[in-house]
């Protein structure tokens, strides 16, 4: 069987799920019994043995090392019956040129596409018979997936300066004179208003850890460019939080070495550039802070869904505070009409929904935000509206219930064990 991934990220997430020596998808699922039939499952490497090649049962490769027809790459390694099945993640993708010249040469494998986002911003069919569906919605009530809520945050003041210009502008004056995608940029790009997003998010770190104070819950962070994401790394830092950054620029040591860190618990925020979207699995990632406006739905689906994987029942002190996710943003870039949109699951519609080319940020439009977009002078913050994913289970209620029954057992146990104990008033106190 061949499984064919987008990129590195995909690929490690997919070979950490089916290997025998990670978590044992196989023993885990009651899929096999017996250690001698355990599949060999291994990473195609251009330089890897034909011998080891054919003791696979599993070979999984990110789509760059399968199609490039050079001497090493595996098109040209193996005869087009070499595999019986092959498996196509994020499926989405599968219609690009560089898929379809593996899927002709494999024509006469069965194929499985598997995909979280069915439509294409292009409006282009996804290959094959559609064989089931589940939405969203249904997973998370069947708790296979995190509960979801929002936490949307606003000053009781904003205003706008302008380059070469004294007056400051309320919104409602600036929009007059600038377009939105200006006035979405430059609350982005703003320190002030990512100060103000980046203490309710450690705000709601805080309050799941205090409750659960086991399990590694993190933050991801989302920025705009690498220079903003240095800077949005450092201004957790000053609020003591530790930090790792993941960007796409990195070197493949550097990157190899972060992704270990995060899955040792040395951090308490990733911040990530164009990095741990699609396939990315990290269970504890339970708060989404995102310094950056979107315009695709596809983009704004496949960075929510990074905070949904499900942490395990036995590792969990309650689900309702530790399966509860909560994404953070400020009301004035624009996700709110994201956010309304994912909670109706666009992806019901047979119809894919309009697409628009995602907002692209530079490291020349942060470090230049002072003449290109607007200064911001705040008021204080406050959280302008909290919201749930499902409208029948409110997240957010489910979470403060949990939170006070824990405490309510507690302070009974610990009532309880007072009386027990003969301790004078000032040491019990």
């Amino acid at each position: 069987m061949l499984v064919i991934t987008l990129g590195l990220v995909t690929k490690k997430s997919v070979v950490k799920t089916l290997h025998p020596m990670e978590e044992n998808f196989w023993v885990n699922y009651d899929i096999l019994f017996d250690p001698e039939d355990m599949p060999v499952v291994e990473e195609y490497e251009p330089e890897m043995l034909q011998s080891s090649l054919e003791k696979c049962d599993f070979v999984i490769t990110n789509v760059h090392k399968l199609y490039n027809r050079s001497e090493n790459s595996l098109l040209s390694r193996v005869k087009n019956d070499f595999f019986d099945m092959v498996i196509i993640d994020e499926a989405h993708h599968s219609v690009a040129t560089t898929w379809q010249d593996a899927l002709e040469y494999f024509s006469s494998a069965k194929k499985l596409h598997l995909t979280g986002t069915p439509y294409r911003g292009d409006g282009k069919d996804i290959p094959g018979e559609p064989i089931h569906t589940t939405q969203l919605s249904e997973v998370m009530r069947m708790k296979l997936v995190k509960g979801l809520r929002n936490a949307t945050i606003n000053n009781n003041e904003i205003y706008f300066t302008i380059k070469d210009d004294d007056k400051r502008y309320s919104i409602d004056e600036v929009i007059k004179l600038k377009d939105k995608e200006w006035v979405e940029k430059s609350v982005a790009l703003s320190k002030e208003c990512s100060v103000d997003v980046i203490k309710e998010s450690i705000k709601e770190l805080k309050k799941i850890k205090e409750i659960s104070t086991k399990v590694p819950h993190k933050i991801l962070a989302i920025a705009c460019s690498i220079v903003h994401a240095q800077d949005v790394a450092l201004w957790y830092e000053e609020m003591g939080q530790n930090v790792i950054i993941i960007h796409s620029k990195m070197s493949k040591e550097d990157r190899d070495k972060n992704l270990l860190d995060i899955e040792e618990h040395k951090c308490d925020v990733v911040v990530s550039v164009d990095m741990l979207k699609e396939g990315y699995d990290h269970r504890y990632l339970s708060v989404l802070a995102i310094f950056r406006p979107y315009r695709s739905k596809n983009a704004f689906a496949q960075i929510v869904g990074r905070v949904l994987r499900i942490i395990p029942e036995e590792e969990v002190t309650d689900y309702g505070i530790d399966n509860n996710a909560c994404v953070v943003y400020h009301e004035e870039i624009g996700l709110d009409k994201m956010w309304n949109d994912f909670k109706r699951e666009v992806a019901k519609s047979t119809i894919p929904p309009k697409e628009y080319p995602d907002y692209e940020f530079s490291d020349r439009e942060y470090t230049e935000r002072s003449s290109l977009y607007g200064g911001i002078e705040t008021g204080e913050a406050f959280v302008a509206d909290k919201d749930s994913f499902l409208g029948d289970i409110d997240f957010n209620q489910m979470f403060e219930d949990a939170k006070r029954d824990i405490e309510n057992n507690v302070n009974e146990t610990f009532n309880t064990m007072m009386k027990n104990v003969n301790l004078d008033e000032e040491t019990k106190k």
